[in-house]
C-alpha cells in the first residue's frame, strides 16, 4: 500500500494510481492539512481517497498523523482536488489579510486595529488573526513557505482552466509571485503582504 500525502493535484493523483498499479500497489490519496505544529502534534486534518478496504488498512496510520480523517471518495483523485480547494482558501485568506493590514497602514491607521475590528465578529477567522499577528510582528519563520503556495496555486490554476473563472486565483497567486521574486520564497506564506508594497 502506498499513501500518498503530499499536495499534487487531482491529474497527478490519477497518475500515481497508474504508476501504483503497475508495481502491484494500492494507492490512497491521502493529503493533509496542516503545517508543522499540526504535523508535529499528529493533530493534521487527512483527506483520503481510495478503496474502502485499503482506507480500512490504513486507517491506524491516518489516525497516528491525523486527529481527523475525511473519507472524500473511492478512488485517487478526489481527495487531492478538495486539498487544492482548501489550500485556495488559506491562500485567499491570507493574501487578503495582509491586502487589509496593507490598505490600513497606507492610509496612515494602525493596521493592528484591522485585527481588533473583525475580532469576534460574523468575518472573524482565527487564520486571518494568526497570519496578521505574523505579519504585524515581521515574523516569517516559515510554517508554509512563499514557493509552497506558488506551486500550490498553480496546480489550482490548472485545475480550473477549463471550468471556472481563475481570475481571483490568478491576482493572489501574482502576489505570492511578487513577494517570492522579492526574495521570500523560503520564508512564510505571511510574506505575501511585501507583495502589496507600491511598485516603482
Amino acid at each position: 500500500m502506498w499513501l500518498q500525502t503530499a499536495t499534487v493535484g487531482p491529474e497527478a493523483a490519477r497518475r500515481l494510481h497508474d504508476l501504483a498499479e503497475r508495481h502491484d500497489r494500492v494507492l490512497v490519496d491521502s493529503p493533509v492539512l496542516g503545517t508543522k505544529k499540526p504535523a508535529a502534534d499528529g493533530a493534521l486534518t487527512v483527506l483520503a481517497s481510495g478503496p474502502d478496504d485499503a482506507l480500512a488498512t490504513a486507517r491506524p496510520v491516518l489516525e497516528a498523523i491525523g486527529a481527523r480523517t475525511l473519507v472524500v471518495g473511492d478512488s485517487a483523485g478526489p481527495a487531492s482536488a478538495l486539498k487544492l480547494a482548501c489550500n485556495s482558501w488559506v491562500a485567499s485568506v491570507t493574501a487578503a489579510a495582509a491586502q487589509a493590514l496593507t490598505l490600513a497602514r497606507v492610509q496612515g491607521v494602525d493596521p493592528g486595529l484591522f485585527l481588533e475590528a473583525i475580532e469576534g465578529s460574523a468575518v472573524d477567522t482565527p487564520y486571518a488573526h494568526l497570519k496578521g499577528r505574523a505579519i504585524l510582528d515581521d515574523d516569517l519563520t516559515p510554517s508554509f513557505g512563499v514557493d509552497g503556495v506558488l506551486k500550490d496555486l498553480s496546480l489550482m490554476l490548472d485545475a480550473g482552466a477549463d471550468v471556472m473563472d481563475t481570475s481571483l486565483l490568478q491576482s493572489v497567486r501574482d502576489r505570492f509571485a511578487a513577494a517570492s521574486a522579492a526574495g521570500h520564497g523560503a520564508d512564510d506564506m505571511a510574506a505575501v503582504v511585501v507583495g502589496f508594497e507600491p511598485r516603482d
